[in-house]
């Protein structure tokens, strides 16, 4: 009887810690994707080399465009979307960002696979050099990607879904 009773004790404090460790996952997960999502363009918009294109909006008013463009820098690029009807008016469809940039979770362009998925759990799929995790964690229609350069993190790279 004692042995069943700690062997469920052991199940629970393990099961317990474990959920501690996936809440902290998600949560730098979370934090990591609101930095990209809301992240301040005007740096790039400012100093930054413009791309645009335009496209009819096929959710808009008859003969509204979206505008797409694309700026970059040396520590990165942003690709942003505008519209009249657009809710914002101006969003980031994708922000790549040079590790040497202030990033949140501590993460920094001495940052090791191995130190990455420590804090953000196992990777969801691999591409070339890149670890890629989806977000939110049900829809996943987001992607964050962390290239991986000489085994240390020397990108983040934000892909953001528009409705």
């Amino acid at each position: 009887m004692q042995l069943l009773k700690f062997g469920v004790t052991a199940i629970s404090l393990a099961f317990l810690s474990s959920t501690v460790v996936i809440a902290a996952e998600n949560s730098c997960l979370e934090t990591l994707y609101d930095f990209g999502a809301n992240y301040n363009v005007a740096k790039f918009e400012k100093n930054g080399i413009r791309k645009s294109t335009s496209e009819s909006n096929p959710n808009g008013e008859n003969g509204e465009l979206l505008y797409l463009n694309t700026f970059t820098l040396k520590e990165g690029w942003v690709k942003t979307l505008e519209c009249k009807s657009c809710s914002p008016k101006k969003s980031i469809t994708e922000l790549l960002l040079a590790s040497t940039e202030k990033l949140p979770c501590g993460l920094t362009n001495k940052s090791s696979e191995a130190e990455i998925v420590k804090k953000f759990g196992p990777v969801q799929e691999r591409k070339n050099d890149y670890l890629i995790y989806n977000y939110p964690p049900i829809e996943q229609t987001e992607a964050i990607s962390f290239k991986i350069e000489q085994g240390k993190l020397s990108a983040v790279h934000w892909s953001m879904a528009i409705d």
